[in-house]
C-alpha cells in the first residue's frame, strides 16, 4: 500500500480557528511556548480511535465558494471581506536573486510596505501592507518592477464539502471505474510510492494538544460564540488509514510543526480515497499536474463541477443533489458531530474531539481528484515514473463523456484505470 506525506495547507489558516474554537495564535512570537501563543503536546500517546460505523443519513453539505466554516472574525478582528477571495495585510513576493538590500527596500516603500518574512518552509517572503490596499493592485505592482520574480496575493482556499471493505458494495465512485478488474492488472502500490496530500491535515496520531480557544462569530453581526479557554483536544488514527508507519515526512504549515492533524475532516476524507486499508488553472500548462472535473452517480457532470477550458479529467465527486446521500463518496473520516460542537450554536459549544470517526458520505471536486492520485500511484507502481507520461496515458484511455472528444465539462473524459493498465500491455 502507498506511504503518505501529508502537509497542512493554508486555507486553514481561518477555519481552523473556528473547527477548533478559535484555537488561533496572535501577537508576536513568545520568548517560551504557551497555549496562548503554541499549541502544546500534552500527551505523545492515546487510546484508539473511536469506530461509530456508517453515517449515511446524515445531510450532505453542498460544495460552495466560501466555507461557511471560514470565521468572519476572531477575537474581532476580520482580513477577509464579503465577497473577496485573499487575505488582506500582506502579499507573496518573490525577489530576484540579483536583487540586492537597497532594491528589496526601495520596493517595499513604493507600495507603502512595513514589514518583510520569509517563512522557514518557504522560497518567497510575506510583505506587510496597508490593510486598506488592495491586495491584486499590489501584487499588479510588484509584478511590474524588474527586481521581482512574481507576486500574487494570499488567495484563501475552500476545500469543497465533505467524509471501507465492509462498505465496498455502496462505494459506487469505485466499481463506475471498473477498479475491481484495474486491481487485477495492479493491486496497489506498494510503500515505495509515496503520493503527497496537501489538505486540512490527516488523522495519523494519537496525540493530545493543548490551545487557546477564543471567541469568534461564524458571520459579520451573528451570535459571538464564547471563549472555552484552555482546552486539551485529544487527536486518534484513522482505523481504516493504518498505523503512522504510513506517513512520511508530515508537515503543518499553520503551525509550522510537523504534526498536522486533522481538525476539519475533509483532509482525513480525501486521504482514505487514495489509499485506505483495503484488498483490493495551472495544469493545463504543466505537464504531469491534472485539472480534475466531478462526476455523480450515472457519471453525468456533477453540479458543482465547473466547466472550464482547464478541466483535464474527470472522477467521481458525488451529486447529492440528484442522488441524495448515497450518491456521495464514502470514507472514514472524522465524527462530525463530535468535532464541529458550534454547529448547536453558542450555548451549546463544547471542546471538540478528533479521536472519533464514521464513515461519512462528502461530495465535491476535492473528492474526485484523489481518485486521480490514487490512480497515478497504480501507474507509477507498474513503472511509469514520468508525471508527463501518466498524464497522457490518464487522457489517452479515459473514456470519453459529453461531446466527442476533449469538451469543457469532462476534459478528456472520465479516467479508466483499467484500460489503462491493459493499453499498457498488461493483458489481465
Amino acid at each position: 500500500m502507498p506511504q503518505f506525506v501529508v502537509y497542512r495547507r493554508a486555507r486553514v489558516a481561518l477555519s481552523f480557528t473556528l473547527i477548533a474554537a478559535t484555537f488561533t495564535v496572535t501577537g508576536q512570537e513568545p520568548v517560551s511556548p504557551s497555549p496562548e501563543t503554541h499549541r502544546l503536546v500534552v500527551r505523545e500517546a492515546g487510546l484508539p480511535g473511536i469506530d461509530r460505523g456508517l453515517r449515511d443519513q446524515d445531510a450532505m453539505r453542498e460544495p460552495s465558494q466560501g466555507s461557511p466554516l471560514d470565521p468572519a472574525t476572531v477575537d474581532g478582528v476580520s482580513r477577509l471581506s464579503a465577497g473577496e477571495s485573499s487575505l488582506r495585510g500582506s502579499v507573496i513576493v518573490k525577489f530576484r536573486d540579483s536583487a540586492g538590500p537597497s532594491a528589496v527596500s526601495s520596493t517595499m516603500s513604493a507600495v507603502g510596505a512595513t514589514d518583510l518574512s520569509r517563512p522557514s518552509w518557504a522560497d518567497f517572503e510575506l510583505l506587510a501592507v496597508p490593510m486598506a490596499r488592495d491586495p491584486e493592485e499590489v501584487a499588479a505592482e510588484l509584478r511590474a518592477r524588474p527586481d521581482v520574480e512574481y507576486a500574487q496575493p494570499r488567495y484563501v482556499n475552500h476545500a469543497m464539502f465533505r467524509p471501507n471493505d465492509q462498505f465496498f458494495d455502496r462505494q459506487w465512485n469505485l466499481t463506475s471505474l471498473d477498479m475491481e478488474r484495474a486491481w487485477d492488472i495492479q493491486p496497489g502500490a506498494s510503500s515505495s510510492i509515496i503520493v503527497a496530500v496537501l489538505d486540512t491535515g490527516v488523522a495519523f496520531r494519537n496525540i493530545t494538544l493543548r490551545y487557546q480557544a477564543r471567541p469568534f462569530q461564524l458571520e459579520t453581526g451573528g451570535p459571538i460564540f464564547p471563549s472555552l479557554g484552555i482546552v486539551d483536544v485529544p487527536f486518534a488514527i484513522a482505523p481504516e488509514l493504518g498505523d503512522a508507519s504510513r506517513f512520511v515526512s508530515p508537515r503543518d504549515f499553520i503551525w509550522n510543526d510537523d504534526v498536522p492533524v486533522d481538525l476539519d475532516g475533509h483532509g482525513t476524507h480525501v486521504t482514505g480515497t487514495v489509499g485506505q486499508l483495503t484488498t483490493a488553472e495551472a495544469a493545463p500548462r504543466i505537464d504531469g499536474m491534472v485539472a480534475v472535473g466531478a462526476v455523480g452517480r450515472d457519471l453525468s457532470v456533477a453540479f458543482y463541477s465547473t466547466a472550464n477550458a482547464y478541466v483535464e479529467l474527470s472522477a467521481p465527486g458525488g451529486d447529492a443533489r440528484r442522488f441524495g446521500a448515497e450518491g456521495g463518496v464514502l470514507q472514514q473520516t472524522l465524527d462530525l458531530d463530535l468535532l464541529e460542537t458550534y454547529a448547536q450554536g453558542p450555548a451549546r459549544l463544547t471542546v471538540p474531539r478528533a479521536d472519533s470517526f464514521a464513515i461519512i458520505p462528502f461530495q465535491g471536486t476535492s473528492m474526485a481528484t484523489p481518485h486521480v492520485s490514487g490512480f497515478a500511484a497504480l501507474l507509477m507502481q507498474q513503472g511509469i515514473t514520468s508525471p508527463a507520461a501518466i498524464e497522457a496515458a490518464m487522457k489517452q484511455f479515459a473514456t470519453d463523456k459529453g461531446p466527442a472528444g476533449r469538451d469543457d465539462e469532462y476534459g478528456h473524459g472520465l479516467i479508466n484505470p483499467r484500460a489503462t493498465l491493459r493499453g499498457l500491455g498488461l493483458a489481465r
